[in-house]
């Protein structure tokens, strides 16, 4: 095989995410019998290859797998579609900035990739401690290139072995459906120039929908439904989509924190709690401050975005959606949700200031609440320390294990939140210290 990706399993001690000790060793990168992933560390120590957890690569194989594999588009660099396409096609920049190869997967023509590396030149973007030596490219068939990239998530699936947590069952869940699910697959393609294996009712339906302004919002919602055929689908999204309402127009706050956000490197890509963190220094708030009520009149003041349109009802359809974030261009997010009680809305309104701030730029206008992707958890993770943070747990002065079902519900009233956010809080952070 002309490329591969090899990995040996270490032992990780001082790592204290479970899954990601479990995954933890050295991984190295060969185009043939060229090694692309040799390295230079800080005291100028050569290596063949870098050390790491492979769960975040096999994250990123399983998130970009549709469009690596069925997108044809070519995007200029440096605009907004660049840095989204980036993010499904470039391992370091979709592995949000992690001391990895610079290696880039890109459609040759036929079935034909090409897989690329480009070696560190001047200095690092941030994080990165080391600097790759390679550049160098190599050419392979697609099936070549399926299994190697195949072989990494059964690898971190083998390593986890029995292990349980949400975050596995959610990789598991989207493996089975981007890699088996041929509907699925074919809609990776909807956005590229070329349809093969479509019918011709098929390519119709698609034309139709590229020639909508919209036409990014529907092909997210169409990959969504769950109905049978790529027209049921199409057609679906475009009612969704049709009876959404309109977002009111970006104000000069949000763009100017928005794009305070952006670097020479892109949007970086930050964790949940990351982001809450550089949300409360910006607006100079505390770290144990509890908005509850208070959040919407907060995002109106901060962002300029207008409480009357963060968050709407969405009506009873057949789609089993849950909640749509939506951002158009020029206009502020809007919360679209089934949900009612004003702890939930809440919640889904903090996630969308994280997908469209604080995300990486492979976000695009829509995220969906059905989803199970690695913004997901993050965006989870941002809103509950936003609205539930963990030094006002702190503050209450309970032990950790006071904290049984009447504790937490008790806390989950004071602080206006769903109990499941408290708890989400207690024993993924609490009990870490």
């Amino acid at each position: 095989m002309g490329f591969k990706i090899l990995f040996e399993s270490l032992d990780a001690p001082g790592i204290v995410d479970t899954l990601e000790a479990a995954t933890w060793g050295r991984t190295e990168i060969r185009f043939g019998d060229r090694v692309v992933s040799e390295l230079v560390e800080k005291d100028n120590r050569i290596r063949q290859g870098v050390y790491g957890n492979i769960l975040q690569l096999a994250e990123w194989i399983v998130e970009s797998w549709p469009r690596l594999f069925y997108e044809r588009i070519k995007v200029q660099r440096e605009t907004d579609e660049w840095y989204d396409w980036r993010g499904y096609h470039s391992a370091r920049t979709g592995m949000r900035g992690q001391a990895f190869p610079d290696i880039t997967i890109s459609a040759a023509g036929g079935d034909i990739y090409e897989v690329s590396a480009m070696a560190d030149s001047g200095f690092l973007a941030p994080g990165i401690r080391v600097s790759f030596q390679r550049t160098d490219k190599i050419f392979v068939r697609t099936e070549e290139l399926r299994e190697a990239l195949a072989e990494v998530v059964r690898t971190a699936f083998d390593r986890l072995g029995k292990l349980s947590s949400p975050r596995i069952q959610n990789l598991k869940t989207r493996w089975e459906k981007v890699s088996a699910n041929k509907d699925f697959e074919i809609l990776g393609r909807l956005r590229a120039s070329d349809y093969d294996a479509l019918t011709p009712e098929d390519k119709e339906a698609i034309s139709v929908v590229k020639k909508r302004k919209d036409s990014d919002l529907v092909f997210s919602l169409a990959e969504t439904l769950a109905v049978a055929s790529i027209r049921e689908r199409l057609s679906e999204a475009m009612k969704i989509a049709e009876g959404l309402p309109k977002g009111s127009p970006k104000t000069e706050k949000w763009s100017v924190f928005h794009h305070g956000e952006w670097t020479r490197y892109g949007r970086p890509w930050r964790t949940g709690h990351e982001a809450a963190s550089v949300f409360r220094k910006r607006f100079k708030l505390s770290d144990d401050y509890v908005p509850r009520a208070e959040l919407s009149d907060l995002f109106e003041l901060a962002l300029g975005w207008k409480k009357s349109a963060q968050v709407c009802a969405m009506p009873e359809t057949g789609s089993g959606l849950d909640t749509i974030q939506v951002r158009r261009l020029e206009e502020m997010p809007l919360v679209w949700t089934r949900h009612r009680t004003d702890e939930s809305r809440r919640f889904r309104t903090a996630k969308a200031v994280y997908y469209f701030m604080f995300s990486r730029p492979n976000v695009g206008c829509a995220m969906i609440d059905t989803h199970s992707l690695p913004e997901s958890s993050e965006a989870n993770a941002f809103a509950a320390e936003l609205l539930a943070p963990v030094a006002a747990l702190k503050a209450s002065g309970k032990s950790l294990d006071s904290w049984d079902n009447d504790a937490v519900a008790e806390q989950a009233k004071k602080l206006a939140v769903e109990t499941t956010l408290v708890y989400h809080q207690v024993h993924n952070y609490l009990d870490t210290e």
